[in-house]
């Protein structure tokens, strides 16, 4: 009766996560890639497990080991992939692919497949008894403790997340990531080959939690550059100008226009555009992350930055930071154009000044700004 039920539940995880990932299957979201690759690792495991359970050892000792062997392997890549989705969800994403980095979250997964590998020949990871069950290897415990090390990364991006953002949404899904890191990462860590079907349970019903989230978060988030969108913008100036106990003489609302953006669409394509678009906003997303402040995308080459300062030189640095690293980027991106900005800015703490009111400014500022510059260029090519 108990292996029917393990069957069942089996088939049932690997159909609930097939539904999760045939979702996100026609769509380009790299924000949410990492978890589309996490659930793929769970279905895989799923699978290997479920035909573990009906395949008789006694006639297919080898097809059990090579099974064992590939669960290993997706084991460490499942909160690899995890501590990935935490990165980019999290904004952290343009640490990913700095030198120290990339060797140490890829160093786990190549002694872990190593390890897999050889444990055909010899009981490193794990070996199986006269029932065709995996017990532990000798070096079980190396497993244990990679799997540790990435959901402590994980839970490190996270509550770094929640002390420091002040992006009160940013807080409560880092919050919700924390709980799933503590409990799925806790139970796999300790799980290894013993009870694997109450990880597979806990982790596919987080995922499906994940899933909720993600879908319900793209009606707030930019799905070509992953910040926020104008409908959180909106919802977040709200909340700070009917706030009283922000001090608004200290914020500031940024408005952020492209230079010359339909020439680049015009003569380079929609996709250099696009390029020239999620670089600004990689830019934006580093000052917003060393400044902790709110930023968003508006629609077209639109951008916004709400963000705290004790006083205007430290304002004039920021942008000074955002010009500085928008070039930096784009000359990396682009060698035959330069992509820069106008802005329009203004104090959130206007006398009666409405929520509309305050956009219409810093809207007017930038488009001065845009207006002087072009008087300036065609005055110079005169």
């Amino acid at each position: 009766m108990w292996y029917i039920f393990k069957f069942e539940i089996n088939i049932l995880l690997i159909l609930l996560m097939v539904i999760v990932v045939r979702s996100f299957s026609r769509e380009h979201d790299r924000f949410n890639q990492p978890f589309v690759y996490t659930c793929y690792a769970i279905i895989v495991c799923c699978s290997m497990h479920y035909i573990e359970s009906i395949v008789p050892y006694t006639n297919y000792a080898e097809v059990h080991q090579v099974l064992y062997v590939i669960e290993s392997v997706l084991w460490i890549f499942i909160p690899y992939w995890w501590l990935h989705f935490v990165f980019e969800k999290l904004g952290y994403s343009h640490y990913l692919n700095q030198g120290l980095i990339i060797y140490l979250k890829k160093a786990p997964l190549v002694i872990v497949t190593l390890m897999a590998c050889a444990s055909l020949f010899m009981p490193i990871l794990f070996k199986l008894n006269l029932f065709g069950d995996p017990v532990k290897g000798s070096y079980t415990f190396v497993m244990d403790i990679l799997v540790a090390l990435y959901s402590t990364a994980s839970l490190a991006l996270c509550l770094t997340t929640i002390l420091l953002s002040s992006n009160s949404e940013l807080k409560k899904y880092a919050m919700f990531l924390t709980i799933q890191t503590l409990i799925c990462g806790g139970i796999q860590t300790f799980t290894f080959y013993n009870m694997s079907n109450i990880f597979y349970v806990t982790e596919t019903v987080f995922c499906i939690i994940t899933f909720i989230n993600i879908h319900e978060d793209r009606v707030f988030i930019d799905a070509l550059t992953g910040l926020n969108n104008r409908n959180r913008f909106k919802k977040y100036l709200s909340t700070v100008m009917m706030s009283s106990s922000v001090n608004r003489s200290n914020m500031y609302l940024t408005y952020i226009d492209v230079d010359e953006f339909k020439k680049i669409n015009d003569n380079y394509g929609h996709v250099v555009g696009d390029l020239a678009l999620r670089t600004v906003a990689e830019a934006m997303r580093e000052v917003g992350a060393q400044t902790r402040s709110f930023i968003a995308r508006l629609g077209g080459d639109e951008f916004a930055i709400i963000s705290g300062h004790s006083n205007k030189e430290d304002y004039d640095k920021m942008v000074l930071t955002l010009s500085m690293l928008l070039d930096e980027k784009a000359t990396a991106n682009f060698s035959e154009f330069k992509v820069k900005f106008s802005l329009g800015t203004t104090s959130l703490d206007i006398p009666n000044a409405s929520m509309n009111d305050i956009i219409k400014i810093a809207d007017r500022r930038m488009y001065e700004q845009k207006r002087i510059k072009k008087i300036n260029n065609a005055q110079r090519n005169n």
